[in-house]
């Protein structure tokens, strides 16, 4: 992530937003939309270079549980934006929210609540340990029209968060840069801040 944008966290209850409808009032002109935007069993140990030994356990004896960065698990996440200048969404408006799952090694897999299944809700990224307990993403989703008929552009959605709560929790920064098909033109950025939650078999989901 861009180390330049470190929005503060906001302490307002933020209004959940369909990303298409606030890029639509945004950036109407340029046509601009974008967010979306398993463990493995106890035998597999990643191999993925900048991977750092830590463990999350939930309800299990650490010698039961495999050695996985503390990041690895399923998690109920969401976009809230913060210091975005006109014409960009105010602070304390909700982007995107849906669920995402690190996996053990380096890949992540995000669903996204804030746009339909057909203009595609489902995208992927690349993750590295930076400092304990310190994460970085760098996720792509290839953003289409509502209805599904037209490709609009990649977006690349970049995340810095540290995992706290004992494990339960994440929290930092994100921001969405959407590009039109070229890959080449920039048509939108919007930054903020990252929440998630731990999805455990005993809930969170919610």
């Amino acid at each position: 992530m861009n180390d330049r944008h470190s929005p503060a966290r906001s302490s307002g209850k933020a209004r959940p937003v369909r990303w298409l409808i606030l890029c639509a009032s945004l950036f109407a002109a340029a046509g601009a939309q974008a967010d979306c935007g398993g463990l493995r069993p106890a035998s597999f140990r990643p191999q993925a270079p900048g991977m750092m030994n830590a463990v999350y356990v939930a309800g299990e004896p650490e010698a039961a549980m495999p050695r996985w960065p503390v990041i690895v698990g399923l998690w109920k996440f969401s976009f809230v934006a913060m210091g975005n200048p006109p014409p960009g969404p105010p602070d304390g408006t909700v982007v995107d929210f849906g669920y995402a799952t690190w996996h053990a090694d380096g890949t992540e897999l995000m669903n996204s609540g804030a746009r339909p299944p057909q203009s595609s809700n489902f995208c992927m990224g690349v993750w590295k340990e930076t400092a304990p307990g310190t994460f970085r993403l760098n996720h792509y989703a290839a953003s289409w029209t509502p209805d599904g008929s037209a490709f609009l552009g990649p977006a690349n959605i970049k995340e810095e968060v540290t995992v706290s709560d004992g494990g339960r929790r994440y929290a930092g920064v994100f921001t969405i840069d959407q590009y039109d098909a070229s890959g080449k033109t920039l048509l939108a950025h919007v930054q903020g801040n990252v929440s998630a939650t731990r999805i455990t078999m005993e809930g969170g989901g919610l």
